[in-house]
């Protein structure tokens, strides 16, 4: 017998998808391509990165993502896959 093959359907999954819309806000809010960042990409090691570039991105994923991010949360969210976990975890929590 043939070996079961894994149909896939060509779609990017929820996680992808989620990753995708980050690297974009992310992009758009330092002005640099989302094509060099990575889940261990430190935020504050981006280029364009500071306070103000902080405090858009934080109001874009809320907005985005119908989130909630805290003050305690955003000192404690230190690279873009931090970011990406607190997202999926409390997307739909808040805003």
């Amino acid at each position: 017998p043939h070996p079961r093959r894994r149909i896939t359907s060509g779609l990017m999954n929820a996680a992808d998808q989620d990753w995708e819309r980050l690297a974009a806000l992310i992009a758009d809010v330092i002005g640099h391509d989302a094509a060099g960042l990575r889940p261990d990409s430190v935020l504050a090691e981006l280029p364009g990165w500071d306070s103000y570039a902080n405090l858009q991105l934080i109001g874009a994923v809320e907005e985005d993502f119908s989130v909630v991010v805290t003050t305690d949360d955003i000192v404690r969210l230190r690279t873009t896959g931090d970011l990406l976990r607190y997202v999926q975890q409390h997307r739909g929590k808040g805003a």
